[in-house]
């Protein structure tokens, strides 16, 4: 019996190696804890730092804190409608003040050929916005006045005035003492005045005062109104009383200053008919 105990004792050489080797295993094992230490830290480091601001980490904690989780699905249907609402597009209306261009382009009346024609043959085409809502026939009434508060300067005031009479149709009498006075405001040092304008019948030359007034007729100088006398003044057939062609009528090539004159002088004369000198230069043309 002591023979076989003595037999089963190991060398000290043995017990030398097994503990070499298991220090080997127990160190290899722990190198891998180690390792997976390190690993789980990583992992741990990672999510913290993928994980947004104010939140713990767990999945029911996705709200904010102040809200929590029972105020979790408000919060979410508060984001939705304002999504909605960024997503729509918004209708912006036009102010009055943009749709006031528009409505006066709708509302502006359409020129009157007729209208551009006269004044392209006159020569002011700068006034033919003034009358927009004119004809050709409104037109011949227009008065020396409504000339005047359109801003039309005096001497284009006889142009217009002229050639409205060399018209060949039937015009209406204007009164001719009002017709080439202007007034118009001008500011002298700071101090309000008035001061009369009054335009050439002749040259159309603008000056302040009247220095020579013939029938109610402005003229500038006295050899304008010479000259004015010799091209429009004749005298009537019937009284020899001298008045202007435009203002009488003419009876087989005779001119006379009024109908009265006419019939007096053709009394004789059956059936005949008083035309006027505009009526006559549209049966010449």
């Amino acid at each position: 019996m002591q023979l076989r105990s003595i037999s089963n004792k190991k060398k000290p050489s043995q017990l030398t190696q097994t503990t070499q080797l298991l220090e080997k295993e127990t160190k290899h094992m722990e190198e891998q804890l180690q390792q997976l230490k390190q690993i789980m830290q990583q992992e741990k480091f990672k999510r913290e730092t993928e994980k947004p601001t104010g939140q713990n980490g767990t999945r029911w904690k996705a709200a904010k804190i102040d809200k929590g989780l029972r105020n979790y699905t408000q919060n979410l249907l508060q984001k939705k409608n304002s999504f909605e609402k960024k997503s729509i597009p918004t209708v912006v209306r036009p102010t009055s003040a943009k749709l006031q261009p528009l409505e006066k382009s709708i509302k502006t009346p359409v020129l009157d050929k007729d209208i551009e024609i006269f004044f392209t043959q006159v020569g002011l085409l700068q006034y033919k916005e003034k009358f927009q809502n004119y004809t050709i026939q409104s037109l011949k009434n227009v008065t020396v006045q409504q000339l005047r508060e359109m801003g039309i300067l005096p001497g284009h005031q006889i142009k217009i005035m002229r050639a409205l009479k060399e018209i060949p149709e039937n015009i209406q009498q204007m009164q001719e003492d009002s017709f080439c006075q202007s007034r118009v405001s001008m500011s002298v040092s700071g101090v309000q005045c008035d001061q009369t304008k009054l335009a050439c019948w002749l040259c159309y030359k603008i000056f302040d005062d009247a220095e020579i007034n013939c029938n109610g007729r402005n003229f500038c100088s006295q050899q304008c109104l010479i000259q004015f006398n010799q091209e429009y003044m004749i005298k009537c057939s019937k009284c020899n009383k001298k008045f202007y062609k435009n203002d009488g009528c003419v009876v087989y090539d005779n001119y006379y200053c009024s109908q009265s004159c006419s019939i007096d002088a053709n009394d004789s004369v059956k059936g005949c008919r008083l035309i006027s000198i505009n009526e006559l230069c549209r049966i010449i043309q």
